[in-house]
């Protein structure tokens, strides 16, 4: 029992014993009135004397018990004081809690903020990134264009070089009919000549040989002429032919230049591709930042909880203490009804205990008032979680987006790589194709030339090789006992087989082209040759045991010189229709 219950407890006890002292004083004097009424005055005195003396005791038993009210309501007031301290630090304890509940608030109003302005960067990036996008497939479409337009130029070029080759063919055409015209005006000239000498000789015939003179004259006159459209034709032609070729330089600049804007349109991709990887790390770090207010909103959510456990403690405490002050208005009233005399200073008291009443009352509705600001609060609080995980979400598949965004970017990057390195395979082709005609053309110029194949002289073959007069002038056998045969073909003539009937070498000359072929009976290879690869000779020997498993085949090729070596049976020459002399 607590000692403020016991004090209660004990002044109820006196109360009720005084009042039974004075009942008991009442009713013995009414029963000596009563019961004495016929005694003498000396008894009711002895009596009324010992009333007084038991007033008396009376009187001082209560003078202590007031003594232990005093005590009691000292107390009463230390307690009271102890509850108003407590209620000062519950006051200040909800005055940290508002400033506390206020920083919230204004934290979370922050973190909207800068949520909002997160929402606001990632709107920005995405608009960059689809910007970005646009610009990408812009330079796609710009370099499939280009490479239209150079594909469009190369057929140009394919078809110039076509045209070349025919106004080429053309002009060799016309120098055989010149050369052909040119042996008919000799043929005709010498007949001429003949025809006058044959008019000095035979003077009989004078008149006839005039006339066949003059007949043999307007035909020469009609030659010259053919002779001369032909020149002119030829001349147009030669003339014809530089224009030709400054179109082809002309196209082959603007291939250049097309290729000069490839270039151009490639840096142009590069430079986007590193701004859409700025753009990437702008929005990582813009992640990173809305990681770091996730952490704070969460940081701050735990803080409101602990304030919200730390209200209900404090609203626990306060409950307990007006519980308290509720016993000691109970224990006040009762002493104010035990202690009449002391009731103005009871009265002063119970004024002061419903002031704080009031008070503690305003309190509670204070408190209550906090507590809905609190629910309130917990509910917005709740609803911007909510709202944050939908952030999140969203951040989710704006990233996904991204990811993906990047596998396409990625992909594009791949295919623009592979375009970059066909194009540039493409280049070396062209750069091969356009050395290829320039030798074809060297070829060409040097078509007119003699083309010389001999046996060598084994004695001189590494100084002077000598050149039989054919390579069946040296053969001393009998070509019929040939078992294998080599078989030449210079571009596109192919020439009669030879028969290998010894070791030896023999030497190939067309233009400014040299072979140099080793045979023996059963094989054949390619030992030298003015080509600069030499692919020819690397390409080994070619027997009769291993022309059908080896490589190539029973073929040598030499691409450059435009040579082509093949080994075959006298059965498989007889199978192609070719007869052997």
């Amino acid at each position: 029992m607590s000692p403020i219950a016991a004090r209660k407890k004990t002044i109820i006890w006196m109360i009720a014993a005084i009042v039974l002292a004075v009942s008991s004083i009442a009713l013995g004097a009414g029963l000596i009135v009563s019961h004495n009424s016929l005694t003498d005055t000396r008894n009711q005195l002895t009596d009324t004397q010992s009333a007084l003396s038991s007033t008396q005791s009376t009187l001082a038993d209560t003078e202590n018990s007031l003594s232990a009210a005093k005590d009691t309501l000292a107390s009463t007031e230390a307690t009271l004081a102890d509850t108003q301290t407590t209620l000062d630090t519950t006051a200040a304890a909800l005055t940290d809690t508002q400033t506390t509940l206020a920083s919230t608030e204004a934290t979370l109003a922050e973190t909207q903020g800068t949520l909002a302005d997160r929402e606001t960067e990632l709107s920005a990036t995405k608009d960059t990134l689809a910007s970005t996008e646009a610009t990408l497939a812009e330079t796609q479409g710009t370099l499939a264009d280009r490479e239209t337009e150079l594909s469009a130029t190369k057929d140009t070029l394919a078809s110039t070089e076509a045209t070349l080759a025919e106004t080429q063919g053309t002009l060799a055409d016309r120098e055989t009919e010149l050369s052909a015209t040119k042996d008919t005006l000799a043929s005709t000239e010498a007949t001429l000549a003949e025809t006058q000498t044959a008019l000095n000789s035979r003077d009989t015939t004078l008149a006839s040989t005039k006339d066949t003179l003059i007949i043999t004259q307007t035909k020469l006159a009609a030659v010259k002429d053919t002779l001369s459209t032909t020149q002119n034709e030829l001349d147009t032609l030669k003339a014809s032919l530089p224009a030709k070729e400054y179109e082809l330089e002309n196209t082959k600049e603007a291939l250049a230049a097309t290729e000069a804007e490839l270039t151009v349109t490639q840096n142009t991709l590069t430079a986007a591709q590193t701004e859409l990887s700025d753009t990437k790390t702008s929005l990582s770090a813009t992640e990173t930042e809305l990681t770091t207010t996730k952490d704070t909103l969460a940081a701050a959510t735990t803080e409101l909880s602990d304030t919200k456990t730390a209200l209900t403690a404090t609203e626990a405490e306060l409950t307990t203490t007006k519980d308290s002050l509720t016993a000691k208005e109970a224990e006040l009233t009762a002493t104010k009804d035990s202690l009449t005399a002391k009731e103005a200073e009871l009265a002063a008291t119970k004024d002061t205990l419903t002031a704080k009443e009031a008070e503690l009352t305003a309190t509670k509705d204070s408190l209550t008032a906090k507590e809905a600001e609190l629910a309130a609060t917990k509910d917005t609080l709740t609803a911007k979680e909510a709202e944050l995980t939908a952030t999140k979400d969203s951040l989710t598949t704006a990233e996904n987006e991204l990811a993906a965004t990047k596998d396409s970017l990625t992909a594009a990057t791949t295919e623009l790589e592979a375009t970059k390195a066909t194009l540039a395979a493409t280049e070396a082709e062209l750069t091969t194709t356009q050395e290829t005609l320039a030798d074809a053309q060297a070829i060409l110029a040097a078509s007119n030339e003699s083309l010389s194949f001999a046996k060598l002289n084994p004695a001189t073959r590494g100084t002077d090789p000598g050149i039989a007069p054919s390579p069946m002038a040296s053969a001393v056998r009998d070509p019929s006992e040939a078992v294998a045969f080599l078989l030449v073909t210079v571009g596109t003539k192919t020439y009669e087989p030879i028969p290998l009937l010894e070791d030896g070498y023999y030497r190939l000359i067309h233009g400014v082209c040299v072979n140099i072929i080793h045979v023996t009976k059963t094989s054949i290879e390619m030992t030298d040759a003015s080509c600069a690869d030499h692919d020819c000779i690397a390409q080994g020997i070619v027997t009769l045991e291993n022309k059908d498993t080896r490589e190539g085949g029973s073929y040598i090729i030499c691409q450059q010189n435009f040579v082509t070596l093949r080994l075959c049976t006298r059965a498989e020459l007889e199978a192609e229709g070719i007869v052997l002399q």
